[in-house]
């Protein structure tokens, strides 16, 4: 499982984000007790990603891993399966302009034997989440309605509990079955200070927020804000406008509010 969050505001935004080296010995330095953490970002339209561990990042470090990115979408992840270590299988995972981000189990095995080769030879990990990423992207391509490619592709994956984030680059999709996810909104008049959330082993930051509208969605409550539940089965969504929709994929409803 692991800790999950997205975002898209107004505008704009820095959001940084800070890991501190472990105390111990044990386990890699940035990432004791899990096996990976990213966050990605849009540079204009493109998806961009800040993972641990990179490439030329090893086990040997003592100081804090920290970067800035700049962005109206951002997702972030905290991996704490006992996945084999590496960029490759830390999310959030891209792919042209889509972002994902998971937490959960489904049948890897199975999935990836729907997948084209287009999608089969993208794959850059060993992780059953990125496997579903390319599932949901492949149904989106043949169809070209995301909530309809959404349900379509859901209706093949086998999992008692899951939930996920996925973007664009300028809507936020969350989806859960079991696992809790809630959704908050951010307004500079309710708060007018920075926002932080989590806090070990991976600190987020943003100042802009405190002049900045936004909507959040999330595995945990966090930032001092007002979260609301999702709905196990309900499709969320999160407009660039920020307006919020919630659809019913039991019943393949339009949006409902």
């Amino acid at each position: 499982m692991g800790r999950l969050l997205g975002l898209v505001a107004q505008k704009p935004i820095d959001v940084h984000l800070r890991a501190e080296p472990a105390a111990t010995k044990e386990g890699l330095p940035h990432c004791v007790g899990y096996s990976g953490w990213g966050m990605g970002w849009y540079d204009g339209s493109r998806p961009a990603v800040f993972k641990y561990p990179p490439p030329e990042q090893r086990a040997k470090d003592s100081e804090p891993l920290e970067h800035t990115c700049h962005s109206r979408v951002v997702i972030a992840h905290v991996h704490e399966e006992q996945a084999p270590v590496g960029p490759g299988n830390s999310h959030p995972f891209h792919y042209r302009n889509w972002m994902f981000a998971h937490s959960g189990t489904v049948n890897r095995e199975a999935l990836a034997n729907l997948l084209e080769h287009a999608h089969r030879k993208s794959l850059t990990g060993s992780t059953d989440s990125e496997v579903l990423f390319h599932w949901i992207l492949q149904n989106i391509k043949k169809t070209r309605d995301i909530v309809d490619s959404i349900r379509d592709a859901l209706r093949s994956v086998a999992s008692e509990s899951m939930q996920f984030v996925l973007s664009n680059g300028r809507w936020i999709f969350a989806y859960r079955t079991e696992q809790p996810l809630y959704a908050a909104d951010w307004s500079p008049e309710n708060f007018g200070r920075p926002w932080i959330a989590w806090g070990s082993p991976v600190r987020l930051e943003s100042r802009d927020l405190a002049q900045v509208r936004a909507v959040f969605v999330g595995s945990e409550t966090c930032g001092g804000m007002n979260w609301e539940p999702i709905p196990a089965g309900r499709l969320f969504a999160v407009s660039p406008r920020l307006d919020r929709y919630e659809i019913d994929l039991e019943k393949e409803a339009d949006f409902v509010h």
